[in-house]
């Protein structure tokens, strides 16, 4: 076993649980603690700290982790403990720009969903290209749209944005972001930059990994 300091720079909804990034603070290694090689997610009610505090983004916390258990692109998954996974630190005070990334693009552009733009790629693809499934960026705008998708059953939130020239609309997991938007009414709203943004690739989904957006910080 082994401890690692991660800053939470992801808190997203998946598959009714939730998926949990952060990058340690020692190496820059991205960290994506889960439960089970088939459950790669953490519950719930284990999104909890040691002082009984809810996980929240940019808490600094201590993870113990069990094996390194990558799969496909998804180079960051760990195993972690299952009881008290999370000890709180304390939150994170230092500089957001020091966290980002700076990918060229994000992952194989050209290939979009019904509803979204360049917000996919085939899985074998994003397998043998790429060994990561995380980034955290700074984006000058973000235009929040809050429609109605006939194949969704209702409500989706998703986020429009440029990164390096290129035009992106990825659908929004962060769960605290999302349950604001979707108490709003259909629209877009603008979000002036800078706005720090958390970006997942998926899991595979018949066929596809779809790049979502699993965390948005608005600096205040």
């Amino acid at each position: 076993m082994n401890t690692k300091r991660i800053v939470c720079l992801g808190l997203s909804y998946k598959h009714d649980n939730v998926c949990v990034a952060g990058r340690d603070l020692n190496t820059r290694q991205w960290i994506r603690p889960v439960f089970h090689h088939n459950q790669r997610c953490i519950p719930f009610n284990n999104c909890v700290c040691n002082n009984r505090k809810k996980l929240e983004l940019l808490d600094v916390v201590d993870v113990t982790v069990t094996q390194h258990c990558p799969s496909g692109c998804h180079n960051e998954d760990y195993l972690v403990a299952k009881q008290n996974p999370f000890v709180y630190v304390g939150k994170y005070s230092g500089s957001l720009h020091e966290l980002i990334d700076s990918p060229q693009e994000l992952w194989y552009n050209g290939d979009s969903s019904m509803y979204g733009i360049n917000d996919r790629v085939n899985t074998k693809l994003a397998d043998t290209l790429y060994n990561f499934s995380l980034c955290f960026i700074t984006l000058d705008k973000l235009t929040v749209m809050v429609n109605f998708e006939e194949f969704k059953n209702g409500k989706k939130v998703r986020g429009d944005f440029t990164y390096n020239g290129v035009k992106y609309r990825f659908a929004i997991t962060d769960i605290s972001f999302l349950n604001t938007y979707r108490q709003k009414r259909y629209g877009h709203y603008h979000i002036e930059g800078p706005v720090y943004a958390g970006i997942s690739s998926s899991e595979d989904w018949n066929g596809y990994r779809y790049k979502l957006i699993a965390s948005i910080i608005i600096p205040q």
